[in-house]
């Protein structure tokens, strides 16, 4: 009787191709999570920018993950009981290669504990744990998964809610730090990305017409350096042209000094060296070009000097 119930072994190659995608789409939804684990982790531990690569991960989670949940369901209801033939080879390999994985995370996680017992606690080491562990759990339960037979319907239901707990978990730290400081954070970066464009154009300018522009409308910039222009996010101070020591003669060996004035909203922090308190300490605080390295907070005005 009880055979009665049980699903027929039919190794056909649609059912095989979608044994397969499932396995394989659970697998790459699993490096998802783990590379948006390591952004996340990142950021809130180390606290480095990963602005430009959280989108990427978010992206990859919010894609794979739906696809193998459908994967996942639809082969749940073609699934047979007991794996013959190829049906067995594809479990076998993927079966295989989540188990090296978590094993691989293991090691990982005692290899740090070693090192915090050695060395204490750094931050890296922090990093490298949590998303250890995040993998440990997520290639266990995939490798239940791979193995479990047709009858096991909610075993396959508590991999698949765990997954999903995992990736919002994760997707939901995304935004609640790397996403809205990309944010807040929009002008700074085009600041950064772009005042040095600024100071450059302002270099040739005074090269072809040995003086200072009257405003930065007088110089030619990119399409992003002139959106600081244009949205006022710079702010053009002329100075005054000093001759040089050794002969006023040498009218084109003036020097020309300038401000350009930032207002930043947030401190840039992911520099080991403050260049910009060094440089204001200094004992000129005119300089070439403007480094944005180690910013404060609020309104910066970088001096430069040009010939």
């Amino acid at each position: 009787m009880e055979n009665s119930t049980e699903k027929p072994v039919i190794n056909s190659p649609g059912v095989i191709v979608l044994q397969w995608l499932t396995y394989a789409f659970w697998g790459w939804t699993a490096l998802a999570i783990l590379a948006i684990s390591i952004m996340v982790t990142t950021y809130y531990i180390i606290g480095t920018d990963v602005n430009e690569m959280i989108p990427y991960g978010i992206a990859a989670v919010l894609v794979l993950l739906p696809i193998s949940v459908i994967c996942d369901l639809i082969y749940n209801k073609k699934e047979p009981v007991k794996k013959t033939g190829v049906a067995s080879v594809v479990m076998i390999i993927h079966a295989v290669i989540f188990a090296l994985c978590g094993v691989g995370a293991l090691v990982t996680i005692v290899l740090n504990l070693v090192k915090m017992l050695i060395n204490g606690a750094s931050n890296v080491t922090q990093v490298f744990l949590i998303c250890a562990a995040i993998m440990v759990v997520a290639y266990s339960i995939l490798f239940i998964r791979t193995i479990a037979h047709g009858k096991m319907l909610k075993m396959r239901k508590i991999v698949i809610l765990i997954m999903a707990l995992m990736s919002i978990a994760l997707i939901g730290l995304s935004f609640a730090g790397p996403v809205i400081n990309a944010t807040v954070t929009k002008n700074d970066k085009l600041i950064e990305n772009n005042i040095s464009n600024i100071s450059s154009s302002i270099d040739s300018y005074v090269s072809s017409n040995n003086k200072l522009p009257d405003t930065l409308s007088d110089i030619n910039l990119g399409d992003e350096a002139k959106k600081l222009v244009t949205d006022n996010l710079v702010t053009y101070k002329k100075e005054s042209s000093v001759e040089p020591e050794y002969g006023k003669y040498l009218a084109n060996d003036k020097s020309y000094k300038y401000q350009l004035c930032v207002t930043y909203t947030k401190a840039d922090t992911n520099n080991n060296r403050n260049t910009y308190s060094e440089y204001k300490t200094g004992a000129s605080e005119y300089t070439s070009y403007p480094s944005t390295y180690g910013h404060p907070a609020g309104e910066v005005c970088y001096k430069i000097k040009t010939y």
